[in-house]
């Protein structure tokens, strides 16, 4: 179980101590996602459920949009350039 939990964390599925690696593809996964979400941002379930929808579903990408304040777009080059890492998606200096 230690192994493979390290495992996780080493290859970024992991913010916190939740397993973001997820993507919302139906309304169970919904609605942990937006739990997740609402953890891990401190914000309202319906910003969490508009912020999943309008990044496909994708757990990481709306975390890094509710986190670093940046678009869905920008979220997504985050992640590619951090190699799917919130945490350094997150703290990425914009280039603007």
């Amino acid at each position: 179980n230690m192994l493979s939990t390290c495992s996780l964390v080493k290859q970024g599925k992991v913010y916190g101590h939740w397993m973001v690696d997820v993507r919302a593809a139906n309304e169970k996964l919904m609605v942990r996602s937006v739990s997740m979400v609402c953890q891990a941002t401190g914000v309202d379930a319906a910003v969490a459920r508009n912020t999943l929808q309008a990044c496909g579903g994708n757990v990481k990408q709306a975390l890094v949009v509710l986190l670093a304040k940046v678009s869905p777009e920008q979220a997504r080059e985050r992640l590619a350039q951090a190699q799917g890492r919130v945490r350094a998606a997150i703290s990425q200096v914009s280039s603007v």
